[in-house]
């Protein structure tokens, strides 16, 4: 009976941590969650981007595509379904470099984007 209550307590860890253990007996019982990562594609690019995520959960993303003294240029939300992901940008902008802010919860990353 001892060892189905340590079951069930922790399997309601890794559920209420997001399968993220950190602490517990069984050392070899740990998951790590994936860190968010981004990668653009072309860059430098004209007018079209594709942002492939990863690491990232299912729901709302938030993107922004500022330039270099700060100015936002794009600010959405996007669905993501599964938190790996292309994401197609469209735009009209100056020749310059820009940065791409992508951020949920507490993962964000930031990425250079050169436009011709």
């Amino acid at each position: 009976m001892k060892s189905v209550a340590f079951i069930i307590f922790c399997l309601l860890k890794f559920i209420i941590t997001e399968g993220q253990v950190t602490s517990g007996p069984d050392s070899s019982f740990r998951t790590k969650q994936e860190p968010a990562s981004a990668k653009i594609y072309p860059n430098p690019a004209t007018n079209k981007v594709e942002v492939l995520v990863n690491g990232f959960q299912p729901g709302i993303l938030e993107l922004k595509l500022i330039d270099r003294n700060g100015m936002v240029y794009r600010d959405d939300k996007r669905l993501l379904v599964n938190g790996n992901e292309v994401i197609v940008l469209m735009f009209l902008l100056p020749p310059g470099i820009y940065f791409i802010l992508l951020k949920q919860n507490l993962k964000s990353v930031k990425k250079k984007l050169v436009v011709q």
